[in-house]
């Protein structure tokens, strides 16, 4: 959401995503050209000639010449119809260039997202006074992209590296779980580093390696209402509360040729994730909740190329592990007598996941003109154990959802210029609720904890988790122009 992507969603999986809960987050960081989005995003055995020199850099060395392009992109969440609860539109310009050995590239995006005020029947508050006719303006992000790179001569082999660097004043998705809060004020930066290399064997076969290095760091400052007794007017008061997450990740993908027209890949990705700092989002009212995950990916796709036409399949299974917790502020007593001294651990979540995805897409079409058409599908499942310490009792919990993308594109090229029209639907997520206890719990529903990664939601939620189901529509229109 570091989607991806950085988190990033058009990251191609070397940021693995964490989610406890269906949040609808848009597609925020999907903010680079993508040949294949439109196609289902297949990436296991498939190059993407647009998105691939951003994921890895070392595949700038693909580049011919010189290339401009941009990928103005919007998207936007419908919880139910005639409702939008979030949008967003990027607009962004960028340049790849190789000569001789020696490969580079700037991109830059400036992104405006708009959410509605939250309207969940029974807590949304209402307000006067200086409060009255509260609006969540639009909040503008900007990101900076550099890469640098370059090819051994004879060896098969180019290495490169690059930089994401952004500026954030709004992350989707934050407002679904702060439904309390009339305004939610938020800045932070995102920084991501890579190092890649690409090497080219015998029988066309290629083996690419990335490691990832990114920092997430953000500041939510969460207004509540404030009640004058005298004067019954209402007016806010703004609450801080941190989040921070810092990652180390790496993959590995092979591909060969299978047979004529046929390739297959196969692919293993790992993540390390350490939240040192967790924010306390409505859902909970516990103070400094540190955590840490680890998240593996194993793929494996296959695809067919015959002249202007192309299929293809990933199967990708992610077990993931994550631990969660609550901390002592101060000496306090337990149900059962004992005393908890500042740091210890009063409640202790762990989630146990077993995902899959899965994506199909294909392209048919003349060599100037053509359609793509896919389909993804993401089935999240985890067990889920919480420990509190303080009350002396456990309790465990299951969770499954599928979220799914319909996806299909129309492309065509004049000369050096090609252009590529995307649209895909996202379903199965939304505002999350929880059965037992209203909104993802009380405020003083203990052990509860949120942790975003750009794309990582991580509450421990307090009973059956229920879903109030939107829909994610999301555009984007490629435009590249190659000079060799």
């Amino acid at each position: 959401m570091l989607a991806g992507v950085f988190g990033l969603s058009v990251a191609a999986g070397q940021i693995i995503p964490i989610k406890t809960v269906p949040v609808a987050t848009g597609d925020q960081f999907s903010i680079f050209p993508s040949a294949n989005m439109a196609s289902g995003d297949i990436s296991v055995a498939a190059d993407d000639g647009l998105l691939d020199p951003f994921t890895n850099p070392a595949k700038g060395s693909l580049i011919e010449g010189l290339r401009l392009f941009t990928a103005p992109q919007m998207y936007s969440i419908s919880i139910k119809r005639g409702t939008s609860e979030g949008s967003g539109y990027s607009l962004p310009i960028g340049a790849l260039t190789k000569k001789g050995n020696f490969f580079g590239g700037l991109y830059w995006a400036r992104q405006e997202l708009s959410s509605e005020q939250n309207s969940v029947s029974g807590v949304t508050p209402n307000v006067s006074g200086s409060a009255a006719g509260l609006t969540n303006d639009p909040e503008n992000n900007t990101y900076s992209f550099a890469m640098l790179g370059g090819s051994i001569p004879g060896a098969g082999l180019a290495v490169g590296a690059s930089v994401l660097w952004g500026d954030l004043n709004a992350l989707e998705g934050v407002n679904l779980l702060f439904p309390r809060s009339p305004k939610v004020l938020q800045n932070g930066t995102l920084a991501d580093y890579r190092l890649g290399a690409v090497r080219t064997m015998d029988r066309d076969q290629r083996l690419e390696a990335i490691v990832v290095r990114s920092t997430f760091k953000m500041r939510y400052d969460v207004a509540t209402v404030v009640t004058n007794g005298t004067t019954q007017s209402s007016s806010l008061q703004y609450n801080p509360e941190f989040d921070q997450t810092n990652l180390w990740g790496l993959q590995l993908r092979y591909t060969r040729p299978l047979a004529e027209f046929w390739r297959v890949g196969a692919l293993l990705t790992a993540n390390w994730k350490d939240h040192p700092k967790i924010p306390n989002y409505d859902l909970m009212s516990i103070p400094r909740d540190p955590g840490n995950s680890t998240a593996y990916n194993l793929g494996v796709g296959l695809f067919r190329s015959e002249e202007y036409a192309y299929f293809g399949v990933d199967l990708i299974y992610e077990p993931i592990e994550t631990e969660t917790w609550a901390e002592a502020n101060q000496t306090t007593a337990s149900a059962y007598g004992k005393a908890f001294t500042p740091g210890t651990k009063t409640v202790e979540n762990f989630f146990s996941f077993g995902n899959w995805i899965g994506r199909m897409g294909f392209r048919t079409g003349q060599e100037t003109s053509a359609f793509q058409f896919g389909l993804q599908l993401h089935w999240i499942r985890y067990d889920f154990e919480q420990f509190n310490n303080l009350q002396g009792y456990k309790r465990n919990q299951r969770e499954s959802w599928v979220e799914w993308a319909l996806t299909g594109g129309y492309g065509f090229s004049f000369g050096p210029a090609r252009f590529l029209y995307t649209a895909l639907v996202t379903i199965g997520t939304g505002q999350p609720t929880v059965s037992t206890s209203g909104w993802m719990g009380t405020a003083n529903s203990p052990g509860s904890s949120v942790g975003y990664d750009a794309a990582d939601f991580l509450p421990a939620p307090s009973g059956s988790v229920n879903v109030r189901k939107g829909f994610v529509w999301t555009h984007m229109v490629s435009v590249v122009y190659d000079i060799e």
